[in-house]
């Protein structure tokens, strides 16, 4: 279907043709600390409540392998507490993806 809808007009296909939907909204900027993330080379953001307290945390994987959290501020969905490293067993947690 996604190519037959490059290749004809939208003309060409009469009724059964619609513009699509929007599916995201716009992007926001997330902050830690009330300041934009910084020195985190190619985040791959993912939220997940570790905790078990009802709250998803903001967990960052940086190009390195290191793993960082945050902790939400209540009342808001985009603003996070200080970043820390992601530890298990007392040390820092690091995912070699080399």
């Amino acid at each position: 279907m996604l190519i037959l809808t490059t290749l004809l007009a939208p003309a060409a296909l009469g009724a059964a043709f619609q513009e699509p939907t929007p599916r995201f909204a716009a992007p926001v900027e997330l902050t830690s600390a009330g300041a934009p993330f910084t020195g985190i080379l190619y985040p791959s953001p993912v939220l997940r409540d570790l905790d078990g307290d009802g709250r998803r945390e903001l967990i960052l994987g940086d190009l390195f392998g290191a793993l960082w959290h945050c902790a939400p501020t209540a009342g808001s969905s985009t603003a996070f507490g200080e970043r820390g490293r992601l530890e298990a067993n007392g040390e820092p947690l690091e995912l070699n993806n080399w």
